[in-house]
């Protein structure tokens, strides 16, 4: 039973991390052919496929940025480039004289096709808005990218996810407005208690020097 729990504990953090970096990879689709993708429906099929491979012994798997993006740089719009490199690369498995063929490719060449790819996905114009986002969203992405290269990707996840609801609950307070409503008669009487936002633009005009023209 102990053993079950260890199990059941890595397979919903591989689930986890599996289906964000699918949605990661779709809305990254999204963005370079300007199109709506079906996010339930990329999950279930990634649910079921990976249910059938792990009955066959096999690792599960998920959508991955890299080799999508090098995917749609080549020319590939549709699922038919997808299954296409999945078959070629069974073939390569399969087929022991291919095993070779592999080797032939030098590891540089790989190492820069990969960097290629980091630079094309990366979102080069965001760096001009670092000033323009609130510090709290800047605090959010600093701490997962510097979580995610410390440990790993599960661990930021969870930090992000404890820290967004964390930054909500403090912005959230200085927003809240009191209503007090009250009946009089056939009548309904208002009144309306301003934010602290409203109260602290409020003290800065009141407090502010008058100014006369003549």
């Amino acid at each position: 039973m102990e053993r079950f729990w260890i199990i059941l504990g890595l397979s919903l953090t591989l689930a986890a991390i599996g289906l964000i970096e699918s949605l990661m990879t779709l809305t990254l689709i999204d963005e370079l052919k300007e199109t709506r993708g079906r996010s339930n429906k990329e999950c279930i099929g990634q649910g079921v496929a990976n249910v059938v491979s792990g009955l066959f012994g096999s690792v599960d798997g998920c959508a991955m940025i890299g080799p999508t993006m090098i995917n749609i740089r080549s020319g590939g719009r549709h699922r038919l480039s997808g299954i296409s490199a999945a078959l070629f690369l069974l073939c390569f498995i399969l087929f022991p004289p291919l095993w070779s063929c592999i080797g032939l490719i030098p590891v540089p060449a790989l190492i820069g096709v990969m960097f290629i790819v980091v630079i094309a996905t990366f979102e080069w114009t965001s760096i001009c808005l670092w000033n323009k986002i609130p510090k709290s969203e800047f605090l959010i992405i600093v701490s997962v990218s510097v979580i995610t290269v410390l440990f790993d990707l599960a661990i930021a996840l969870g930090a992000g996810v404890m820290i967004c609801p964390l930054v909500f609950a403090w912005k959230k307070p200085h927003r809240l407005e009191a209503v007090k409503r009250k009946k009089k008669g056939h009548g309904l009487r208002t009144r309306r208690a301003p934010s602290s936002s409203e109260r602290s633009r409020h003290s800065r005009s009141s407090s502010a020097p008058l100014t006369t023209r003549t």
